[in-house]
């Protein structure tokens, strides 16, 4: 019932146009490089309200952005902005602390600032903040919003009232803000200038509320980062709220689902079902995804697969002259869906004929596991039978299982230490009526051992029954084998296999380890999961992943600040950094990854860093780490490929990591070629660094050399022309 209550109030508050708006602090400082131009596009395209931003002056009047007097925080420079030109501010990397991916971000003009919201297709405000309490910072900032027109998109702020009076002398139109503790005193003392806004980020009462209220003056809540004090805030009736975390805040107000989806075509292509959709919109929340809904029977209403951005989809359906029925829902930042099904469209799918292909061939960490991915499901005795695979090298195929998708089979190998290699697949079968035969096939793949500090890896593939035990494996020699409890179960992978949760008890116990107590200032957490819930619809208060109830390195999810959250506790304190539930989806494969560096605690999703906290400190002892468990929450989903290491995985490392899967070189024709070596057994020779190879025929298209370093890199490659009889080659 209070939810329900509280949802009417909300439909109340919107349709009485009171609806709280959504103030992207610092351009929205969680999901990018704060009080920059990406960070003020990206609060444009979740669609906040305004982006708030800090303007000072430089040494040549230029008018800066930048929230400390000085660039030390966010920059690699040093120095004040006061004391620099404009020509020296600029020469500054403003995102690369961040992350990668913002390298080279500048420190912006507040003109390129207000230039975002000037072209933009929505209708996003600023939120113009003076730092310094120079008289001419006023001036100027009034003289640039009028030279733009854009009075009416801007609210100019200051701690100063003074600051806020000499704008509103200068141009009245220009809507204030006085940033202060929020006495009545101070609100008559904005109602008394014709000011709009006072903002506080002090605690304060419904009576002060009111107050303010009944002078004409709006509310503004800051820097509010918590879903629930969020929640709180809109409840007592506030009309702003400035947050790091602006999607979360979106998500919170947003009561609109989607609009609903027009599906254009599907058409069959042998026995797959090609299907395409108009793209939905949800202006509040914005779009996550689709939901496809397919039965052999009109109207579909099962689902077949939830899918992300994309606006088409193959339905590999494996069946032959079956008649089907699609529809689709499209599915918001937070999770509603569109209140309609689309148009339904009937597709009778044709016979298979065409052979299967490889897909990927992936072995990546345990040095006895290859992965051989198709492109479809193929038959189970054929992908099964370990003389339809051979790997070069001296290595063996000791067995082969396929996965639960029907699409991989795991392939278990005597060791592999060398760092490339030949597989050749044939006689592998589809699961068509009449089935079809791969043509036999040969590709490379490279294999990488462990990575470097690696605490615990679980590939995840099988579950080994040991005595009353059901283990899940660990790959490193710590031997940090879980046991599985309450029949947590296998379930299909993003490599391989992976382990099922039912969300009600289902868990993985890992034994105390010294190896888990990890005394350093590094720590790294990764793992892909597919989630029932994410996690402001979760049914209970969390969603543990990789956890503990010691929480010393932890992956979970949170309900109540609806976030994905890694914390890490060490001798100094704990941080939650946390991706939010609107970057988040349910029901598809997500790589998440915690990294604690010594100075930064920061979590990644899909190969991009979400947040970072400062933290210092050494990693407390006492983890007795669980998968799917903490107190008397269970995770309901999918876990894969789970790794912990003693260090910070670089932001390259975490990239690669993402990119899971090896995509398959194919060698359509294979020649063994006669080559004689000298100096190669002992390649790098300190003493010459260089080999010959003589080549004695080259009868194929295509060929070429490669000799790679120890470390896998390639440090040479060369194609070599058909037809070739005789080369000598000097590697160098």
């Amino acid at each position: 019932m209070k939810n329900f209550l509280y949802l009417l109030m909300l439909i109340s508050s919107v349709a009485n146009g009171q609806k709280t708006v959504v103030i992207a602090h610092r351009g929205g400082s969680s999901m990018a490089p704060e009080n920059t131009i990406a960070a003020f596009k990206t609060a444009d395209s979740i669609n906040a309200d305004y982006y708030e931003l800090d303007v000072q002056i430089s040494l040549d009047d230029s008018l800066m952005i930048m929230h400390d007097a000085s660039v030390d925080r966010t920059t690699n420079g040093t120095g004040n902005i006061a004391s620099m030109t404009y020509a020296q501010l600029r020469q500054l990397d403003a995102g690369s602390w961040f992350g990668a991916a913002f390298t080279g971000e500048k420190i912006p003009t507040l003109r390129e600032a207000l230039l975002v919201a000037k072209i933009s297709k929505g209708s996003i405000g600023v939120v113009i903040e003076l730092k310094s309490g120079e008289t001419r910072l006023a001036v100027k900032t009034v003289a640039l919003i009028q030279s733009m027109g854009l009075q009416s998109k801007v609210i100019v702020s200051s701690f100063n009232q003074w600051q806020i009076e000499q704008v509103k002398s200068i141009d009245p139109t220009i809507v204030v803000q006085r940033f202060a503790s929020a006495t009545n005193t101070e609100i008559d003392q904005v109602a008394a200038i014709g000011g709009e806004w006072i903002g506080s980020g002090g605690s304060f009462t419904q009576s002060v509320l009111d107050y303010a209220h009944s002078k004409g003056i709006k509310f503004n809540a800051w820097t509010i980062n918590s879903a629930s004090q969020m929640n709180s805030l809109i409840a007592l009736g506030v009309d702003g709220i400035t947050t790091d975390y602006p999607t979360v805040l979106i998500s919170i107000l947003d009561i609109t689902p989607p609009t609903d989806v027009i599906l254009s075509s599907a058409i069959a292509v042998e026995n797959d079902v090609v299907l395409t959709w108009e793209p939905a919109e949800d202006p509040e929340s914005g779009i996550s995804g689709y939901e496809i809904y397919r039965d052999i029977t009109s109207p579909a209403a099962t689902l077949l697969a939830s899918v992300n951005m994309d606006t088409n989809y193959i339905d590999k359906s494996c069946n032959n002259s079956q008649l089907y029925y699609y529809r689709i829902k499209a599915r918001s930042r937070i999770g509603m869906i569109s209140e309609n099904y689309s148009n339904e469209i009937e597709v009778l799918t044709q016979s298979d004929i065409t052979p299967p292909d490889l897909q990927y061939v992936t072995s990546k960490g345990e040095s006895n596991t290859v992965i051989v991915e198709f492109n479809e499901r193929v038959e189970k005795v054929t992908a099964e039978t370990s003389a339809n695979y051979l790997i070069n090298n001296g290595v063996t195929v000791q067995g082969a299982k396929l996965a639960l998708d029907q699409k991989q089979a795991i392939l278990t190998t005597s060791p592999l230490s060398e760092i490339s290699y030949l597989i050749t697949v044939s006689n592998v079968q589809d699961k068509a009526v009449v089935p079809n035969t791969i043509v036999t096939t040969t590709a490379v793949f490279r294999h990488a051992g462990l990575t470097a500090n690696a605490v615990a890896v679980y590939g995840i593939d099988t579950l080994l029954e040991k005595s009353a035990d059901i283990l899940v494996p660990d790959a490193t020699t710590n031997l940090n084998n879980g046991k599985v409890q309450n029949g947590a179960f296998m379930a299909e992978g993003v490599l391989g296999n992976s382990i099922g949760f039912d969300g009600v008890d289902d868990h993985v116990q890992f034994n105390a380890s010294p190896s888990f107590d990890i005394n350093t200032n590094e720590v790294t957490i990764s793992l892909w999961t597919k989630m029932d819930f994410i996690p402001t619809k979760l049914p209970t208060a969390y969603g543990p992943l990789f956890d503990s109830e010691s929480d010393q390195y932890v992956l979970y999810e949170d309900k109540a600040n609806g976030e994905l959250r890694f914390k890490v506790t060490t001798s100094v304190g704990a941080e939650r950094p946390g991706i939010q539930s609107g970057d988040l989806v349910a029901n598809q494969w997500i790589y998440i990854v915690g990294v604690y560096n010594g100075s930064t605690a920061s979590i990644y999703l899909n190969g991009v860093k979400k947040d970072s906290h400062p933290l210092t400190g050494t990693v407390k002892t006492g983890q007795e780490a669980t998968l799917g468990k903490s107190g008397t929450s269970y995770f309901k989903g999918s876990i894969d490929q789970v790794e912990v290491y003693s260090r910070a995985l670089s932001e390259a490392e975490i990239l690669e990591k993402y990119n899971i899967k090896s995509p398959v070189e194919i060698y359509t024709s294979i020649h063994t070629l006669p080559i004689s070596q000298n100096n190669l057994s002992i390649y790098p020779n300190p003493n010459n660094g260089q080999f010959t190879l003589d080549l004695k025929s080259v009868s194929c298209q295509d060929a070429r050399i490669e000799v790679i370093n120890a470390q896998g890199q390639i440090v040479f490659m060369q194609t070599l022309e058909s037809g070739i009889q005789e080369q000598r080659m000097i590697i160098k």
